[in-house]
């Protein structure tokens, strides 16, 4: 625990992009990176430091995020959400209500190695809507009795034809709510 708070008053420090006595004496910048983006790009309505957020810490080592946990509220899937703030593929989530990340993006080094690495991701994009394109069809195969047992996507007074049907159609709008949040973000890391 005191290493935790030490890692906070060094990052909320007046010199705290100082690389020997600033947040980076205690954190593992990449895994920060990492975890940020993923769940930034997902718009993981969980990942804003109110629940299943994970930190790790080796003994003689740096703080990291991970693992990453809990994306069911996630790609626009947030259905508590009456205003669609989380579920709007558009806006930043994470950056905007995440202190320890807001402070970081203070840090022009942390901007400079965020739009690095989502510019991996961006360019990588293709292979991920790949991916899960592969999923969503291996998928198929199941969600029939997957809906039988849960009734998650449709109630089962729905034939089989009809629950395919609405699974292909959320597959899609995933891909499509995922493309526009990938497109947008490219914009706003752009102009940091």
């Amino acid at each position: 625990m005191a290493f935790f708070k030490d890692a906070d008053a060094a990052l909320f420090a007046k010199d705290f992009t100082d690389p020997t006595s600033g947040y980076a004496k205690y954190i593992d910048v990449e895994s920060f990176v990492d975890w940020y983006l993923i769940n930034e790009i997902t718009k993981n309505a969980d990942a804003i430091y109110f629940t299943s957020c994970y930190m790790n810490l080796a003994r003689g080592g740096k703080l990291k995020m991970g693992p990453l946990w809990d994306f069911d509220l996630a790609f626009g899937n947030y259905v508590m959400d009456k205003e669609l703030v989380v579920n709007d593929p558009e806006g930043f989530w994470i950056l905007e209500h995440v202190h320890w990340y807001i402070r970081l993006f203070e840090d022009p080094n942390f901007v400079q190695r965020v739009k690095e690495r989502f510019n991996y991701f961006y360019s990588n994009r293709e292979q991920i809507f790949s991916i899960l394109h592969e999923r969503s069809i291996y998928l198929k195969e199941y969600i029939y009795i997957e809906n039988i047992e849960w009734q998650q996507l449709c109630n089962n007074q729905y034939t089989k034809e009809l629950v395919l049907e609405h699974y292909s159609n959320e597959s899609l709008a995933l891909e499509k709510w995922l493309e526009h949040r990938f497109d947008w973000l490219k914009v706003q890391f752009s102009a940091m």
